[in-house]
């Protein structure tokens, strides 16, 4: 039998960010291929297409760049050669002439790809604007430094005009195969941006494929096994002490996190036979703290299962569930500093509630346990 969070929610809100594209460069009208660019654009017209600059230097990793009507040009200092990349291929004029792979591949001729990362300051906000409702609608763009696509989870909170605290949060925004050495520009909209706020922002990044299980450090034995699109959910976990301790629990026991579609109704379950965690992919529609919170609920079933106290007789069951919710008010909390944030939808309004009634009624929270939770901590009931 899996531990499941149920919980009842109305309507998950699915406002999920709005991306918007890069906006296409005006053409210089004195902008011109030289050197080896002219050569590689030369052998390959069409698929280069028209210059948009000039030549320009990355002062990031030494090469020289060149954006053009289909793509991008690149002097890779690193092995002298000249590529052009649509985004996908690439096309590299190198020792043995024109050639073409993915940009997942590698020749083995070129060198081994060093360690990439991507610094905070690859990510560069425009001015927002606050509008009638409160709400600050703004930009960025984001740099991708490496010589891989990077898959970045950016996550954009509002901070208070008078401390450091957190006052509002926004959905993440996923930004999936920003291919090498491109910038791209996303739009972005946060709630209860009162006058004199700032933006904070955190964001997680990965390259490689997003269909293989990505193993963290977390401090403990083992690495803990994600789904790659939840890492920021994890580092954000990681930023609590309660949560660094559940995830090394889970590494150690051999526990996963993956993300996939669990059974309806639920945004959330783990399943004990196979120690794994399920996160809906709806709640991609929240911040990396809702996931968080979420996640730190099924990780303490994990826990209690890992230390043997996983067992299923009703009283045990609903001991589980209220150890369970009670962490995760912990955790909701915490990452508030004590000031909960607004109900901006249905599910900030549920944490809420749960957080507030936990602190404020201990004994009608559990109370409300034994209701919902009859079903499931005693199945000889269920539909009668």
């Amino acid at each position: 039998m899996s531990r499941r969070l149920i919980l009842v929610v109305l309507a998950l809100s699915t406002a999920a960010a709005l991306v918007v594209g890069p906006s296409p460069a005006a053409a210089e009208p004195q902008c011109r291929f030289v050197l080896g660019f002219k050569t590689l654009h030369d052998m390959i017209p069409d698929i280069v297409g028209d210059c948009l600059v000039n030549e320009h230097f990355n002062p990031r990793n030494g090469d020289s760049l060149q954006e053009t009507s289909h793509g991008l040009m690149v002097w890779r200092k690193a092995d002298n050669w000249t590529a052009f990349t649509d985004g996908y291929r690439t096309w590299i004029n190198g020792p043995y002439g024109l050639q073409v792979r993915l940009n997942t591949e590698r020749f083995p001729w070129e060198p081994p790809l060093s360690a990439c990362s991507i610094p905070s300051d690859a990510l560069t906000f425009n001015p927002a604007t606050i509008g009638p409702d409160g709400s600050a609608l703004g930009s960025f763009t984001v740099e991708n430094p490496c010589e891989l696509p990077a898959n970045l989870m950016i996550d954009i909170f509002t901070q208070s005009p008078t401390d450091s605290n957190v006052i509002a949060d926004a959905p993440t925004i996923f930004v999936q195969d920003l291919p090498p050495h491109v910038s791209q520009t996303f739009s972005y909209r946060v709630l209860m941006a009162i006058p004199g706020s700032a933006p904070q922002t955190g964001f997680s990044w990965f390259t490689g494929s997003a269909d293989r299980w990505l193993c963290v450090d977390v401090g403990a034995t083992r690495c803990l096994k994600i789904d790659p699109w939840l890492k920021s959910t994890v580092t954000a976990l990681r930023s609590l002490d309660e949560g660094q301790a559940l995830l090394k629990i889970a590494a150690d026991s051999g526990t996963r996190i993956q993300r996939d579609v669990t059974t309806a109704g639920l945004i959330a379950s783990y399943a004990p036979a196979t120690r794994t965690i399920s996160l809906d992919p709806r709640l991609d529609a929240y911040s990396s703290w809702v996931r968080a919170t979420v996640l730190s609920h099924e990780l303490q079933h994990a826990a209690d299962d890992a230390a043997g106290n996983l067992n299923f007789t009703p009283a045990n069951c609903y001991l589980a569930e209220e150890t369970a919710f009670r962490r995760q008010a912990q955790v909701w909390s915490d990452f508030w500093h004590d000031r909960l944030p607004p109900n901006l939808d249905a599910m900030h309004k549920m944490l809420n509630d749960v957080t507030l009634t936990v602190a404020r009624d201990p004994s009608g929270f559990v109370t409300s346990l034994v209701s919902a939770y009859r079903s499931e901590c005693n199945p000889s009931t269920s539909g009668s």
